[in-house]
């Protein structure tokens, strides 16, 4: 049965394509059930084990009361009877049911089975959280047991699910009934069940939280509605807080469709049926949803148009690239003419016809939209941890390193507006490439582009006929030439023109090309010529023909609004989400309120005005242009005006996820096209959306330089509209000086804080929690700068604002005690020190567990602060532990910055301990974490190579340590003050261990250095 046929089942496509979505943005949470596991029961061979609920209780039950159990019996009261007859047996039956006492080889036969099953799809289509009521392993050995596991009745553990889990959306198994490993504690029975399910139980607030915001797709789970035997997962709906949120399941079709249906409908699930024993085909519905999903980045985009002619230039392409592994070849030609449409057809022929493992479109037209679409392709190839916090400059290190170390891959850069945007990217070690296709088709209207390409141009006499023809049916005459020549070979023009005429002949069978010609004459006659581009002409004249001929004039107003956004992925629903910011449309205000959107955008592409590809508007750059000339001024500053608030009522907090960095990559092109606008006036608005710009490159990207560009921007327009000075602007000053602290602008980054902070204690009542955090980042400031005691007494200050509103071991504490404690580190107090960071690790620890990127943290520091004091066996223990939960926390495949800090830190303790051979293994892979991480000149990996080479120093392996230290103190030289105490450190190894072994002075043999590395 094929995907097709599934899904002509009952509702199954409309349910198919919503749950698509969920998953495509990662908001669905899969809750999984026995029907998953059965398979090892009927194809693995193990028929007396991995039953379903019904089947282990239906055979235990005869076994017990040598009576069978009805069909409408209650089950929870069946399971109650068999644990009392069954007695202390009873959980050790369930233990060997479910396979706990399986051999290796046994388990070998089962995961080989599960290649054929759903469950093999789970590791690959979810990457978060995963709920199941199954008591087995399956799932576990499925995903190679790399995932963690919570256990309702671990209370410790359930601690730290809110924070890991639901909050983080941590790839994880939730087993909501335990676990055969910890048997005497399952929820099998009706007590277990009653327990478990009350509504202030562990279990049901973990669930609840796991549904705010997110949606569960149900798999093996039978969702029975009896009146005796009501499924827990169903009952339990009463007790969330969030039961109006549309939930999935996969389920057989039913003996009563309607009145299945209505029971899911109560229960806000819209179900996929398929035929009754087609158990199979749960995988066929996963697989497709994993192909649309993994498709939906980076796809290749789709046309109503039948593609005509250029073969030549698509044999041209192909010579080009196929010349060698790593080719490069660009398109260039004005709009209108066909680039992209030329590219899209060779990648779908090359996709056919599977010539290259991997074909990925990147919208390059600025070097937001570039940064944006690099850092989702590495989130999805899993080079970095779900929702993790990166750099830009550590993401593109990991996107270059894929594109060396994989080969057959095509990547199609759209629309590059600056060469300059993409020229690193192009360059790739083509040393390091041995087989393989490495492969750049690249689009621009520029016509300077610095490396091979063809240029563009309308198509030709016969080309243009054949395409009329492809379009209408209609055969070609005179009149066909006439448009082609009128429109002159435009193929955008002759798209919009070919689309008019199709739509006419459904409804007037004589309309033809005679009939369109004669309104293109109409419409070239009403044109002002002037100095107008011959293919801005020829798109006016058609669009103008089509916006006459539609029906609905809210349509043309929904066209105007795009024409003001940028081109692609323009997401209808924003107009639907926001509609009240439509007040000045209000007919089509009216539209999106009642749902009678569909027939708007149905009508616009009909006439290949614009482009749908599932909830997305796509509309040619040159359409674009053409509506904006034809606007008046004012209708101009109206558009732009909607479209600024609509932006502007779709900011969001900006915290690092996956989620959210999805959304704003999203934004972030509209957000731009607006700003960019001649027209703009400054207003409040503008100033949040550069503000929201700002937060989001900054918390999303680590790309500080960009964000302060925007923060800037959005004081200066604060500033111009207040003419005191106001709140809103002490946080502008705010994140100004947070982008000039990332950038160690400490000066400067201070004299934005204090301005920040004049303001809001004058504004706000003395104890708010805002001034708390602004002298917080002061007194880090004041701390990087080196002036310890007024740090110390910003933080203080900070702390007490703080206490007095959370009390003294809230977990907003810690951070503060955690910063207390580097600044008397720092002053050498280390006893002090060593006090308020212990202090935080224990707030951590009991607040989110131990295995937490935050209690590694304070692990580390209170490392630190052990090896000043001398305590090397303690700083050891600290850093151990610090390691330890960085490893599980990213992966032990990860290779992580924090990672890397940790193996330095055990490497520089173990040389204190003498322990240089032990030293050495350690520092080795921090030096190739680092420089992988942070290159080879970053001053972290300076630190680690003067801890190698004070290793060698001591082991009295001169020339290996004057290789290293020289190699740090240049770098720190270079990067950091000369009075670093990095920088003086690395020079007196380097020293001290120079004098031992040469005849020539320090100073000339560092200075004969110096000029060889220049």
């Amino acid at each position: 049965m094929t995907i097709k046929e599934i899904m002509d089942i009952a509702n199954n496509r409309e349910n198919f394509e919503k749950l698509v979505k969920l998953c495509i943005s990662e908001y669905i949470v899969p809750y999984i059930g026995a029907g998953l596991s059965h398979f090892a029961n009927r194809k693995a061979g193990f028929n007396s084990l991995f039953y379903t609920w019904w089947e282990y209780l239906s055979i235990h039950y005869y076994d017990c009361f040598n009576e069978k159990l009805e069909n409408d019996a209650d089950l929870y009261k069946a399971a109650d009877k068999i644990e009392k007859e069954e007695g202390e047996n009873f959980y050790e039956n369930i233990r060997t049911a479910y396979g706990y006492y399986l051999s290796d080889n046994d388990w070998e036969i089962i995961l080989d089975k599960s290649n054929d099953e759903a469950i093999s799809v789970i590791p690959k289509l979810f990457k978060g959280p995963i709920v199941t009521t199954n008591f087995d392993q399956i799932l576990e050995k499925v995903h190679n047991f790399t995932l963690p596991v919570y256990l309702p009745h671990d209370i410790a553990t359930l601690k730290n699910i809110k924070k890991e889990v639901v909050k983080a959306r941590k790839h994880s198994i939730y087993k909501v009934h335990g676990c055969v490993s910890d048997v005497d504690k399952i929820i099998f029975t009706g007590k277990s069940y009653d327990n478990a399910y009350q509504s202030n139980s562990n279990l049901v607030k973990t669930l609840s939280d796991l549904y705010k915001g997110f949606s569960f797709l149900f798999l093996g789970a039978s969702l029975r509605m009896s009146e005796k035997e009501i499924d827990r997962s169903i009952k339990l709906w009463t007790n969330l807080t969030n039961s109006g949120m549309s939930h999935f399941a996969i389920l057989e079709y039913p003996d009563n469709l309607d009145r299945r249906q209505k029971e899911l409908e109560a229960q806000n699930i819209k179900p996929i049926f398929f035929p009754k024993g087609r158990f199979d085909l749960i995988k066929i519905i996963l697989l497709e949803i994993l192909k649309r999903k993994e498709s939906a980045f980076g796809q290749i985009p789709k046309y109503n148009s039948k593609f005509i002619g250029r073969k030549n230039i698509l044999n041209t392409i192909e010579q080009h690239l196929e010349e060698s592994s790593y080719s490069v070849f660009g398109l260039n030609g004005t709009g209108g003419v066909g680039k992209t449409r030329i590219m899209r057809e060779y990648a779908y022929d090359k996709q056919r016809g599977k010539a290259y493992k991997r074909i990925v479109w990147f919208n390059a037209i600025s070097k937001d939209t570039i940064q944006s679409e690099i850092y989702q392709f590495v989130e999805q190839e899993g080079l970095i941890v779900h929702g993790e916090k990166k750099s830009y400059n550590e993401v593109y290190n990991l996107f270059k390193k894929w594109m060396e170390e994989n080969e057959d891959w095509l990547f199609l850069l759209d629309n590059v507006e600056a060469y300059e945007n993409i020229e690193d990217l192009l360059s790739i070690k083509t040393n390091t490439i041995e087989k393989g296709k490495r492969h750049f088709i690249i689009t621009s209207r520029k016509s300077d582009l610095p490396i091979p390409y063809v240029t563009i141009d309308i198509f030709e006499e016969m080309e243009s006929q054949d395409f009329l023809f492809s379009y209408t049916e209609l055969e070609s005459d005179t009149y066909a030439e006439k448009i082609a020549s009128k429109l002159g070979h435009l193929p955008l023009a002759l798209e919009q023109a070919a689309a008019y005429i199709k739509k006419h002949r459904k409804s007037k069978c004589e309309f033809n090309y005679e009939s369109y010609f004669l309104e293109l004459e109409k419409s070239f006659e009403i044109l002002q010529k002037g100095d107008t581009e011959s293919n801005t002409f020829s798109v006016e004249a058609t669009w103008n023909i089509s916006m006459r001929m539609i029906e609905n004039n809210e349509s043309k107003q929904l066209l105007n609004l795009c024409s003001f956004l940028a081109p692609n992925n323009i997401d209808y629903k924003w107009f639907k989400d926001s509609s009240k910011y439509l007040q000045s449309y209000t007919a089509l205000q009216l539209k999106f309120l009642n749902n009678e959107y569909m027939a708007l955008l149905d009508e616009l592409s009909e006439y290949s005005l614009i482009y749908l590809t599932n909830d997305n508007i796509s509309i040619h750059c040159l359409t674009q242009e053409v509506i904006k000339r034809a606007l008046s001024h004012n209708e101009q500053v109206k558009c732009l005006d909607t479209c600024v608030r609509l932006m502007n009522s779709l900011r969001f907090k900006v915290i690092p996820s996956t989620q959210n960095r999805l959304k704003f990559n999203k934004l972030n092109p509209h957000i731009h096209a607006l700003l960019e606008s001649k027209i703009l006036v400054e207003n409040r608005a503008i100033a949040n959306l550069n503000s929201f710009l700002g937060n989001g490159v900054r918390e999303l990207f680590a790309d500080y330089r960009e964000a302060l560009k925007y923060h800037r921007t959005s004081l200066t327009i604060l500033q111009k509209i207040f003419n005191e000075k106001t709140i809103p602007i002490a946080f502008a000053n705010h994140n100004v000086g947070r982008d000039l602290y990332e950038q160690g602008e400490y000066i400067e980054c201070i004299k934005y804080y204090i301005e920040a902070r004049d303001v809001l204690e004058e504004k706000l009542n003395s104890n708010d929690i805002r001034i708390s955090k602004l002298n917080n980042d002061l007194g880090l400031a004041y701390f990087k700068y080196g002036n310890y005691d007024v740090a110390l007494k910003c933080l203080i200050k900070a702390l007490n604002i703080k206490k007095s509103k959370y009390g003294e071991g809230h977990i907003e504490m810690a951070g503060l005690y955690n910063n207390i404690g580097l600044v008397y580190n720092r002053k050498g107090n280390y006893d002090k020190a060593l006090y308020y960071n212990q202090k935080a690790l224990k707030i951590r620890i009991k607040k989110f567990t131990r295995e937490n990127v935050f209690v590694a943290i304070s692990y580390n520091d209170i490392g630190v602060i052990y090896e000043k004091k001398g305590d090397y066996e303690q700083a050891l223990y600290s850093f151990k532990n610090a390691l330890s939960i960085w490893r599980i926390v990213y992966g032990y495949k990860q290779e992580h910055s924090d990672i890397a800090m940790a193996y330095n830190n055990i490497g520089f303790v173990l040389v204190k301990l003498g322990q240089y051979g032990r030293a050495l293994e350690n520092l080795f892979i921090a030096l190739k974490m680092r420089k992988k991480i942070l290159t080879n000149d970053h001053p972290y990996t300076a630190k680690t190579k003067k801890n190698i080479g004070l290793a060698y120093m001591y082991q009295g392996k001169n020339d290996k340590a004057l290789k290293f230290l020289l190699d740090a103190y240049l770098t720190l030289e270079k990067r950091l003050t000369e009075n670093h105490e990095d920088t003086m450190e690395a020079f007196s190894y380097l020293k001290s261990t120079y004098e031992r072994i040469t005849s020539i002075t320090f100073e000339d043999w560092l200075t004969s250095k110096r000029g060889h590395k220049k």
